[in-house]
Order: structure tokens, then C-alpha cells, then sequence
């Protein structure tokens, strides 16, 4: 997956933080993974998964990752598969 830089675009209502949260969200990482990954723990990630749902209105993670794909946020074809 790809991840426009920072600052080269807006990022609507999200923090850095949140939009990397939602980013390791969209390919398929549990709140486990995203906090193994950013170094945080897993509370922390389930508040951010919050404040994304809540400030984007979205229902579920997967709507999250779609507006974010949508609104170009991430880019690319998030896939992942666990065999």
C-alpha cells in the first residue's frame, strides 16, 4: 500500500496518528498489530479506531477504509490475505 506524504495533502478531520492507525487498519492489521507496529498499546489504538469512526461517521472500520481510499488518503489496492 501506498501512503501520500503528510504534508502534501490535507488530511481532513484526522491527526497523523489517526490517519496512520487507519492506514495499518485498512490492510487488514487487528488493534494488536496496529499497536505492535506504532509501538502503542492496544487501549490507545481502540481510541483512535473511536475518534476515526466518530469524526469520519463511519459505521465500521471497513467504511473508515474505503472514505479513506475514496478521498485518496491511501492509495493503492489494500489486500490481505491470511492462508
Amino acid at each position: 500500500m501506498t501512503v501520500v506524504s503528510m504534508d502534501s495533502i490535507d488530511i481532513g478531520p484526522l491527526s497523523r496518528r489517526e490517519l496512520e492507525v487507519l492506514t495499518l487498519a485498512a490492510e487488514g492489521l487487528s488493534n494488536q498489530e496496529i499497536g505492535d507496529a506504532l509501538v502503542i498499546s492496544n487501549r490507545t489504538v481502540a481510541s483512535h479506531v473511536e475518534h476515526i469512526l466518530d469524526k469520519l461517521s463511519a459505521p465500521n472500520r471497513a467504511a473508515a477504509a474505503a472514505y479513506a481510499l475514496r478521498e485518496g488518503l491511501i492509495l493503492g489496492r489494500v489486500v490481505r490475505y491470511d492462508r
